[in-house]
């Protein structure tokens, strides 16, 4: 297993907050901080001056660019840069407006520090961490979503499977186990249900298969 520790960058216009996580993330051995941003037009900047990081610690409400901004901008211009929400938030439309806009996870700043080790290290393994704060706001709000796509009647069979396991915890390699094939021909099913279901993210899979009845609540 690879000792390198996970990059992360911090974006919060609390000056002790951000000193706080430092000291505590530095404090779980398997994560290092390569910079601090106060709002969105300073992670930017930043992004052009410091080692890129694996995921960014995103607030939302920020003076200038805040974090729902940030987020989308972050997503179209640095895909590979993941985004934790960290937050004193707990709206329904403020968790389902971010994670549209590609954040892969969302957490309250109340959490625990062994929640958001756990958070930053399923994000950084798996690409996303859906908690109960993300699931349930999710399942909350199907009523209020949009009407599901035509794009259903165009999945295989196989790529209904796909989807019903995007439901459960496992990584997309261990999807792959339990269905019986390659990691690439699982790489293959999410390329082409995100294309026929116009859907960008994990997180969009799963609401996704609850609208449209694939797995049972």
């Amino acid at each position: 297993m690879s000792s390198e520790k996970i990059k992360l960058g911090l974006v919060d216009d609390h000056a002790l907050m951000r000193k706080g996580l430092v000291n505590l993330i530095e404090a779980f051995g398997n994560c290092t901080i390569v910079f601090e941003a106060n709002n969105g037009e300073d992670l930017f900047q930043k992004l052009h001056t410091h080692p890129l990081p694996d995921i960014v610690l995103m607030d939302i409400h920020m003076p200038g660019m805040n974090g729902y901004e940030a987020t989308e901008k972050l997503a179209k211009a640095y895909p590979k840069i993941k985004v934790l929400v960290l937050t004193v938030i707990d709206h329904e439309s403020a968790v389902l407006r971010i994670m549209k806009k590609g954040a892969r996870g969302y957490l309250l700043k109340d959490t625990s520090p062994y929640e958001l080790n756990r958070a930053i290290t399923e994000i950084h393994q798996k690409g996303y961490f859906l908690n109960d704060i993300v699931g349930n706001k999710l399942i909350n709000n199907l009523k209020e979503l949009s009407e599901p796509e035509e794009g259903y009647s165009l999945l295989t069979e196989r790529e209904i499977e796909f989807l019903q396991h995007c439901c459960t915890d496992l990584s997309y390699r261990e999807i792959a186990e339990k269905m019986c094939v390659s990691f690439r021909t699982v790489d293959g099913y999410r390329e082409s249900c995100s294309e026929k279901l116009q859907v960008k993210s994990r997180i969009g899979f799963v609401t996704y298969a609850i609208k449209e009845g694939l797995v049972r609540l």
